[in-house]
């Protein structure tokens, strides 16, 4: 005997039941021991979708094939209608003959003359296990390959309405520094980003000095009104170093007037003004 509500399982697992369809299946669950078989069948549903990459679902939205073709299914056997169900003979006497729907196969006469026969028995009961797993299974790959379809619906009303479009973040936009001097050993491109507290310094730099020739730098920001120099770091560089320089200012970008490179006598290099 099957439970009318069993038809709701793959919507259930799937989570695509409305909240009120929801808590009455869960209700009828409770009581249902086979409808509760048939969610414990098809848990893994969730899982086997989950594994479906992106592209691939998108694949099967845009070409708009026939999703099943995924999982071709073989014919199970008649299904009866209101149509095709024949018409009652007439009652014969007190006994009123019913028409019946076709319930599946069944064990020929002979097998049956021979049920008495332990070992056949066997037999029957191994039949019927494995007409009953046969039918499980094909309902569970008629249910995958639903969600397969709802996956692919979805996905095509997503690429319909289209996607929000994503761009990497360009970064900070360089600025190359004035010289201060001619013939300076040091270049360096520099770049603000404004903080709520603060603003960030960005620096690229070079230094070819003559070989042996070691230098040590500090990065200044002065600010607007001639307040006093901030010092936002330091650094030593030998001939041929390539430097990328992370600092922070506790001025606001606002009031920044500008940045310099000095030599460690204080000495003006190079110059940025925002």
């Amino acid at each position: 005997m099957r439970c009318p509500q069993t038809i709701e399982v793959g919507a259930y697992v799937l989570g695509a039941l409305v909240p009120a369809e929801r808590d009455a299946f869960e209700k009828h669950l409770a009581d249902c021991a086979i409808c509760r078989e048939e969610v414990a069948d098809l848990a893994v549903l969730p899982g086997l979708l989950g594994r479906i990459d992106f592209e691939t679902a998108r694949t099967i939205a845009q070409e708009g094939e026939d999703s099943a073709a995924l999982f071709p299914i073989g014919w199970a056997g008649p299904t009866a209608s209101e149509a095709d169900t024949p018409a009652p003979p007439a009652p014969a006497e007190n006994n009123v003959v019913r028409p019946e729907r076709w319930a599946g196969p069944t064990v020929n006469a002979d097998l049956d003359d021979r049920a008495a026969d332990p070992e056949d028995s066997k037999v029957v009961s191994l039949l019927a296990a494995a007409e009953r797993k046969r039918i499980r299974e094909q309902r569970r790959r008629r249910l995958v390959t639903a969600g397969v379809g709802l996956v692919a619906a979805a996905l095509a009303l997503v690429v319909g309405l289209g996607l929000p479009k994503w761009t990497a973040d360009p970064g900070p936009e360089y600025v190359a520094m004035t010289p201060a001097a001619q013939n300076l050993p040091i270049t360096a491109d520099l770049a603000l980003e404004a903080q709520d507290a603060g603003t960030l310094v960005y620096m690229k730099c070079e230094y070819n000095g003559e070989p042996g020739a070691t230098r040590s730098y500090k990065l200044m920001v002065v600010p607007k009104g001639g307040g006093e120099a901030e010092q936002v770091t330091t650094w030593t560089a030998n001939p041929g170093d390539k430097f990328d320089i992370d600092g922070h200012s506790a001025h606001k970008h606002t009031n920044i007037d500008r940045v310099e490179i000095w030599n460690m006598e204080n000495r003006v290099l190079m110059v940025y003004r925002p």
